[in-house]
């Protein structure tokens, strides 16, 4: 039972995703796709292959080797399923849409009264640690954003509270560490090869999926 749910959920979010993505691409944001915009093109299916190989990863490392709960397999692949589609609408239009930062908020609301049943004990505890998470890490990156200017968008800076509330603080920590190791590497290879310039700026977002998605599959939720 518990395999078929982690299964469903992450259907439901790689779908949602998709169809978010084909709306946003055909300029009808926050609207229900038409059939003609979910027409596949190499984008599209670029996306669909990489969230599948990363909600197929998650389930393999996460329930197969670390034989974690079925709660953590859900709450990994709804954080990753989020932060993928951020990452797509990043990497092309350079920025995390709104509706991305609420759907993750709302999913960690319902799986945490999901918590509030299943570890009846814990569940103070988890509540305190996603919202410590939250707060730290978005008041750090904030009074960064604050001091230099134009160093961090408030789409990531949103996207960095999201992650806190659901892995708590050394779980967002471990993940920001990663996305920035990512982004250096990025940017040294995007200057070697000249496609970008030394004051260009690289979008956050793709960075922030490989390494949230390399700090999972290390360290589990």
């Amino acid at each position: 039972m518990s395999v078929f749910l982690v299964i469903a959920v992450s259907l439901l979010l790689l779908l949602a995703g998709y169809g978010y993505l084909c709306a946003l691409f055909a300029g009808n944001e926050g609207k229900l796709p038409d059939p003609k915009s979910l027409k596949p093109s190499r984008n599209k299916i670029l996306y669909l292959v990489c969230a599948i190989l990363i909600s197929a990863s998650l389930y393999y490392v996460l329930g197969v080797l670390y034989h974690q709960t079925t709660m953590s397999l859900i709450k990994a692949e709804c954080l990753l399923l989020v932060i993928a589609p951020a990452a797509a609408v990043d990497f092309r239009f350079e920025r995390i849409p709104n509706l991305l930062i609420l759907t993750g908020i709302s999913l960690r609301a319902v799986l945490l009264i999901a918590e509030g049943f299943s570890e009846p004990a814990q569940i103070l505890g988890i509540l305190k640690d996603a919202l410590i998470g939250a707060l730290v890490i978005g008041l750090f990156f904030g009074v960064i954003g604050v001091v230099f200017k134009g160093s961090i968008g408030m789409g990531d800076l949103k996207l960095f509270i999201v992650m806190g509330l659901f892995q708590g603080l050394w779980g967002a920590v471990t993940s920001v560490f990663f996305s920035l190791a990512v982004s250096f590497v990025a940017a040294i290879l995007l200057l070697i090869s000249r496609r970008k310039k030394r004051s260009d700026s690289i979008p956050f977002g793709p960075c922030i999926l490989i390494g949230t998605w390399v700090a999972v599959l290390l360290t589990g939720m």
